[in-house]
């Protein structure tokens, strides 16, 4: 396989693990790990050419990479554009009440209700099963529904 048919099939997995890496760490976090996913995935691109879901694969290497900046006690810092599909802007309080989910809630919510991904397109890129992501999704909003109206002033 050449470097461009690599890379063009490459692509598509990185830019769905970049929302993926920015929803579950955060955006600094998030796209430092993406950056060293990148390059690992070049130096095995041979490998990754035979493997039936490099996605997934890439995945796991990331959670391996992520783990070094949860020993550095990094906050997670949550991405500040909006879907572009939404209209308005968010509430300011939203940022806080996500990070008091556990961090298989946030990762889905952020996927599907910030970046629009489908139950399916999210398990597959997690390796979950649409009812893992659809479970975790309605666990994690109504967390966040309590947290909002709990909070809310009015």
């Amino acid at each position: 396989m050449t470097d461009d048919e690599f890379e063009a099939l490459l692509a598509p997995v990185l830019a769905d693990l970049r929302g993926l890496l920015v929803a579950r760490h955060g955006v600094d976090t998030g796209l430092d790990v993406h950056a060293e996913v990148a390059a690992f995935a070049w130096e095995q691109r041979d490998a990754l050419c035979r493997m039936e879901n490099p996605g997934g694969y890439l995945f796991r290497v990331s959670q391996s990479r992520a783990r070094r900046y949860r020993r550095w006690g990094q906050a997670v810092a949550l991405p500040r554009e909006s879907n572009p599909g939404t209209q308005g802007e968010t509430d300011p309080r939203l940022d806080e009440a996500l990070l008091g989910l556990n961090q298989g809630e946030r990762t889905v919510v952020v996927l599907v209700h910030g970046y629009g991904y489908r139950y399916e397109e999210a398990a597959a890129l997690l390796g979950w099963t649409p009812g893992a992501v659809r479970n975790r999704l309605h666990r994690g909003m109504t967390k966040l529904r309590h947290t909002m109206n709990k909070e809310d002033p009015g």
